[in-house]
C-alpha cells in the first residue's frame, strides 16, 4: 500500500523542523510505502532551501514549490502529484502520535470509509480557561465537536482514498486561506462534495496530531478574523453550492448589527479583551460577514449546479 503524507507550508520553517521531527518517529508497517509532499507555498524564508534538503529514515521526501500565494492552491498542486493510494494532509505545526498513520490508515483499507476525520488535540501551552465547549475549533481541534458537530474533515488531520478523486478531483481555490480567498472552507467543501458523491466520512478519533499553533491565534482580533472569514465561507456555499435564498440580505445585516452594537454597550469589557473573545461577539460578527458577503455573492453567477462536485467553470 502507497500513502501520500501532504504538508503545505508558509514562513513557518521553525515549527516544519519540528513537525518532520515528529514524523520521524512516526511507526511505518511492513508492507507499506510512504512519501511526503512538502509543498513551499511563496514563502520568503529558507523554506525553499531547506525542503529540498529534507531526507527521513522510512519515507521518501519529495520537495514541491506552489508559487501562487494560498493553501488551496498548495493543496491542489499535491493532489496532481501525489502517488499514494491514500492519501493525508496535516499542517506544518502539528505533532503526530507515532501510531497516527496505521490508525488513519486502517479505516481506509479495511473498507468501513472512504474519508477519514483524524483527531486535533492542542499543546499543553495552549490551555485556557476560556477554551471550552466548541471554542478549540477556532484552532482547528476537535474537542469539543464529538456531539454530532465534527461532520467534515479538517485540514490538519485528514485522508481519503485516492477514488474519490475521480468524482471530486479538487479543493476549490476561492476557498481556503489565501490573498484571493474568499474563507478557510476548502476543506469543509470537499467534504460535503465526497458525501454527495456517495462516499463514506467516518472518524478515527484515535488517529491524533497535536496541535502546536502560534500563540497568536488566541488574540481576540485573531479569532474575530477567523470568524470573519467564517461568515464568508457560509455565503459562498450558500449561494454558490446550496444555491440557497437569503431573503432580505440588507435587512437582517442591520438586524445583526444592532444586535452587536446593544451588545458591546452591555457587554463593554468583553470588547476589551486581549486574548479570547466572548461567543457571542464571534458569532455576530460571522453573521454580519456572511450577509454582507452574500450581497457581493449573489450577483455572481454560480460556480456550481446545485450540490455540484465540479466546478462550472475552471479554476
Amino acid at each position: 500500500m502507497k500513502v501520500s503524507i501532504i504538508i503545505c507550508t508558509h514562513n513557518n520553517l521553525g515549527s516544519l523542523r519540528d513537525t518532520l521531527s515528529a514524523l520521524e518517529q512516526v511507526d511505518i508497517s511492513s508492507g507499506t510505502e510512504a512519501e511526503i509532499l512538502l509543498v513551499n507555498n511563496a514563502s520568503t524564508d529558507d523554506t525553499a532551501n531547506f525542503i529540498e534538503t529534507v531526507k527521513s529514515r522510512n519515507m521518501l521526501c519529495r520537495p514541491l514549490h506552489e508559487p501562487k500565494m494560498g493553501q488551496v492552491h498548495a493543496r491542489n498542486l499535491a493532489l496532481s502529484m501525489a502517488k499514494g493510494e491514500i492519501i493525508i494532509f496535516t499542517d506544518d505545526d502539528v505533532r503526530p502520535a507515532p501510531d497516527w498513520i496505521e490508525k488513519l490508515c486502517a479505516r481506509l483499507s479495511d473498507g468501513r470509509a472512504d474519508a477519514i476525520i483524524g483527531n486535533i488535540s492542542l499543546a499543553p501551552y495552549l490551555a485556557r480557561p476560556w477554551l471550552t465547549g466548541r471554542r478549540p475549533a477556532y484552532l482547528s481541534a476537535t474537542v469539543g465537536l464529538e456531539d454530532g458537530w465534527l461532520t467534515e474533515m479538517i485540514g490538519a488531520n485528514m485522508a481519503f482514498h485516492r477514488r474519490v478523486l475521480e468524482r471530486v478531483p479538487r479543493f476549490d481555490e476561492e476557498l481556503g486561506l489565501g490573498p484571493d480567498a474568499t474563507g478557510q472552507g476548502d476543506d469543509t467543501l470537499f467534504s460535503w462534495q465526497l458525501q454527495e458523491a456517495g462516499f463514506r466520512l467516518g472518524r478515527a478519533p484515535e488517529a491524533t496530531v497535536e496541535h502546536h499553533c502560534k500563540e497568536s491565534r488566541l488574540l481576540r482580533s485573531s479569532l474575530l478574523l477567523s470568524a470573519r472569514r467564517q461568515g464568508r465561507t457560509q455565503a459562498y456555499l450558500a449561494h454558490h453550492w446550496k444555491h440557497e435564498t437569503i431573503t432580505f440580505p440588507r435587512l437582517r445585516f442591520c438586524y445583526a448589527l444592532a444586535k452587536k452594537i446593544r451588545r458591546r454597550i452591555i457587554s463593554y469589557k468583553d470588547t476589551r479583551l486581549v486574548e479570547g473573545c466572548a461567543e457571542w461577539e464571534t458569532s455576530l460578527t460571522a453573521e454580519l460577514e456572511k450577509y454582507r458577503s452574500y450581497l457581493k455573492e449573489r450577483r455572481r453567477p454560480r460556480n456550481y449546479e446545485k450540490f455540484g462536485l465540479v466546478k462550472l467553470r475552471p479554476q
